[in-house]
Parts: C-alpha cells; structure tokens; sequence
C-alpha cells in the first residue's frame, strides 16, 4: 500500500484500510496518520454493520476516481477463519463478514487481488478454501451487477 499511494496518479486520500487489529512498526502508524488514508480497525468493524463499512468503504475510495482496485489481505479474518495466514492474531473479521462485505463492494471494484494465503502453514486448507470462495463471490456478484451494462 505504501509504494501504490507513491504512484502519481494514485491518492492516499482514496485509500480504505479495514479490519487492521495492530501496528508492525511505529513506521507504519505514523505513514497511516500522516497520509490521510481512512482506517476502520477490526474493533470498529465488529461493533458496527458490514453495510455500514462497506458504505463508508465505497465513499471514501469512489471519491474523485475512475475505478476502484480492491487488495485484500487475508490476515484481516481472525486466525480461526484463516489459519494460513502470514501474520496471525487474534480479534479479526469472521469470513462471514468478509464474504458479505466482497459481495456487497463487488458491483463497484475493477479489480481485486487475495494476498498472504500460505498453503505450507495452512490447516485443512481453511484459508485456502476462504480465498477461492472471496474470488469466486468477487466474480460472480462483480459479473451479474454489471451484467446490463455489457
């Protein structure tokens, strides 16, 4: 996310960072504070609607743009949901929300990408399993929403 808001016609202003739960570094949360990038942290997200995020998702990143690129990282989901994730902790989305927020934001995203699956650490292929389904729900919502303008 840091070298994308360096690109010239990219804003950070646009950015949305949902469900974080932590700071890598105090690098990090200073970018976050001083870029102007809207965060809605996990407690944020569980203490409110998935619709509401995801309205105030679509605001913030439709605002004075032509297209929305969508990048989820699947650590967002709490380690139950997505044990192969690159950084577990506790306290995350459930997939649950996550699919209905996908579902909900899809009619409106360009573009999406599933980043930090890693089948080596995974159990079952749980996390695995919660990819495919994203992708799969980012598609056919994204297709039969736009499926009259084709």
């Amino acid at each position: 996310m840091r070298r994308a808001s360096e690109l010239d016609r990219i804003s950070p202003e646009n950015f949305v960072q949902i469900g974080m739960r932590s700071y890598n570094s105090p690098e990090h949360y200073h970018f976050i504070k001083d870029s102007k990038i809207t965060l809605i942290p996990a407690n944020q997200v569980l203490e409110t609607s998935i619709e509401e995020v995801a309205k105030k998702a679509l605001e913030v990143a439709s605002r004075g743009t032509d297209h929305i690129y969508m990048s989820v990282d699947i650590d967002v989901l709490d380690s139950a949901f997505a044990p192969g994730s690159g950084a577990n902790e506790p306290g995350g989305l459930t997939s649950y929300q996550l699919f209905k927020f996908v579902k909900l934001v899809a009619p409106y995203i360009d573009a999406i990408d599933i980043v930090e699956v890693n089948p080596l650490m995974d159990y079952n292929n749980m996390t695995s399993i919660v990819a495919s389904k994203l992708l799969f729900d980012y598609i056919i919502s994204n297709y039969y929403a736009n499926e009259d303008s084709k």
